[in-house]
Parts: C-alpha cells; sequence; structure tokens
C-alpha cells in the first residue's frame, strides 16, 4: 500500500510543477526585445512576407520582399504589441503564443488588413 502510496504523491507532485510552469507561460510575456519574426499577410489573394528585427532600443528594422529596409518604431505591453514602419503603417497584435503574434493593421490611407508574425528560430 506505501508503495502505491508514494507512486501517486510523486505523480501528483509531477502534475503540479506542469500545471505551474503552463501558467507561469500564460501569464508571463518576454520581451520580444532584441527578436527577429516572419511577418505574413494575406492580403487579396497575395501573400506578402517579410522580416522584423525589434531591437531593444524600441526601434525596428522591417525589410520587405524586394529587401528595402524601412525603419520604424515598437512597443510591448504584457501580451500587446504596437509598432509603425515609415510613420505609414499601423500595427497592432496580440502575443499568441512565445512565438506568434496576430493582429491588425491600418496605414495613412485608412486601408485595413490582418497580419501574422511568427518567431524567426533557427536550429
Amino acid at each position: 500500500m506505501k508503495k502505491y502510496f508514494f507512486r501517486i504523491l510523486i505523480l501528483c507532485g509531477f502534475l503540479l510543477l506542469a500545471i505551474n510552469v503552463y501558467t507561469q507561460d500564460m501569464n508571463s510575456y518576454q520581451s520580444i526585445a532584441g527578436t527577429k519574426w516572419i511577418y505574413f499577410d494575406d492580403d487579396d489573394d497575395d501573400v506578402y512576407i517579410a522580416q522584423i528585427h525589434f531591437r531593444n532600443d524600441g526601434t525596428l528594422v522591417f525589410i520587405d520582399n524586394g529587401g528595402e529596409e524601412n525603419i520604424g518604431r515598437w512597443r510591448q505591453k504584457n501580451n500587446t504589441l504596437e509598432f509603425s514602419v515609415n510613420e505609414y503603417s499601423t500595427y497592432i497584435g496580440t502575443i499568441i503564443k512565445f512565438n506568434v503574434i496576430e493582429g491588425s493593421a491600418r496605414n495613412q490611407d485608412n486601408y485595413t488588413w490582418i497580419f501574422q508574425l511568427r518567431k524567426w528560430i533557427l536550429y
């Protein structure tokens, strides 16, 4: 009987540890400062892909399909990310997971679209 009690106790301990790690991941949002992301939007059946580097100083580099570098600014509060590119387009997104951000954007012509960012992870 003692043997089963200790096995159940150990199993419960691992379960509580797993729940704690999961809830910490859900409730804490790491800064995106210094990270690189792949940008996607699917606008009018054309898929647009770019790279974004969120620098530590609150600036960003947005590299478009043609390799042109555009400069912008960003800020993060908890799981909300706001950034702008060339003072022309404004983006507001939500960090869904540690490696996925989804949101909407608007430019100065009042055109809107949906975007997604995926963290650039090199193996």
